[in-house]
């Protein structure tokens, strides 16, 4: 069995009134437009700026002309920010309750959400591509092309910090 890590997980507090509402990595730059992304990465950072958990989703195209080029999103852990990873999670289909929730990013590696790709704000004469927001998956036209059956690896599950009983976690196996 597995040892349980703390670190594995984020709280993030949903019920905050400041959080409703509906970059170390770069990406690569694609036309703007809807796309399927899958995840291949996601780690939790500290913002050096600021000293603001967030973690990092790393995403690749999963199907049509731009395959594999890469999009990296950021979710900062504050209450005015956390409507970023609330779309991305009701994007999956999963329904996100308003309050304090253990959420077990690892165990998202590896699934699919559809993005609106933008153009972002030009950074030292690039501009990069970026995710102007989450949709769920049947609302990306499809394409033509063959899709891969490439496996992912995914990383070792993560596990619910058990020390709060007011957590409710949330799981793509109740999909």
């Amino acid at each position: 069995m597995a040892k349980k890590r703390k670190a594995d997980s984020v709280i993030a507090d949903f019920g905050h009134k400041d959080a409703k509402g509906g970059g170390g990595g770069r990406s690569d730059r694609v036309p703007e437009g809807d796309y399927v992304l899958k995840l291949v990465k996601i780690e939790k950072r500290k913002a050096k700026e600021t000293d603001n958990t967030v973690l990092w989703a790393f995403f690749k195209i999963a199907q049509g002309p731009k395959k594999g080029k890469k999009i990296v999103e950021r979710f900062t852990l504050t209450p005015k920010a956390l409507f970023r990873l609330r779309n991305w999670l009701e994007a999956m289909g999963l329904e996100v309750p308003e309050k304090k929730t253990a959420i077990k990013y690892g165990k998202y590696v590896g699934e699919e959400v559809g993005a609106t790709i933008v153009d972002g704000e030009e950074y030292k004469n690039r501009i990069p591509s970026e995710v102007g927001e989450f949709i769920p998956v049947d609302e990306v036209e499809e394409d033509d092309e063959d899709e891969d059956d490439d496996e992912l690896e995914e990383d070792d599950e993560l596990d619910e910090d058990e020390d709060d009983e007011d957590l409710e976690e949330v799981d793509l196996e109740d999909l």
